[in-house]
């Protein structure tokens, strides 16, 4: 079951995914439909990837043997490997569709990782300082 952490992380990295899809369709919409579908596969894609591998770090972050780092490994070796598999279907199917899956993919993947690093400095940063104050207490 989901904490509601976990839930709060999943929702506000999908509206920054959802943000950064919105702002990449006018873009998409004016080089015709099929550059928007290969964009939109790009997005989809990666904001996917993006909100199940953060919400599954958020689960296991700060606590001792969890694996965070082996899963954070993994995670990107995931996006690299959608990267490259869509990006090949795209080529084999119109060079124009690659850079199109390349845009929808790199929009959504550069805003949920931003808002993932944001996430864990934050999250980081107050469990220092609540470490610090309880040090101080004592």
């Amino acid at each position: 079951m989901k904490t509601a952490e976990e839930m709060r992380y999943a929702l506000l990295s999908t509206v920054v995914a959802v943000a950064a899809g919105l702002a990449l369709f006018p873009v998409a919409l004016t080089h015709g439909s099929d550059v928007l579908v290969w964009a939109f596969a790009g997005w989809l894609v990666a904001t996917l990837i993006g909100v199940f591998c953060g919400t599954s770090l958020t689960a296991v972050h700060g606590n001792p043997g969890s694996g965070f780092l082996w899963l954070f490994g993994s995670f990107m070796a995931a996006r690299v490997v959608a990267l490259l598999a869509g990006l090949g279907i795209a080529q084999w199917h119109d060079p124009a569709a690659a850079w199109a899956y390349l845009a929808g993919l790199g929009a959504a993947w550069l805003a949920t990782q931003a808002f993932e690093m944001i996430w864990f400095a934050r999250r980081t940063a107050r469990a220092t300082r609540s470490d610090e104050t309880v040090g101080c207490s004592r």
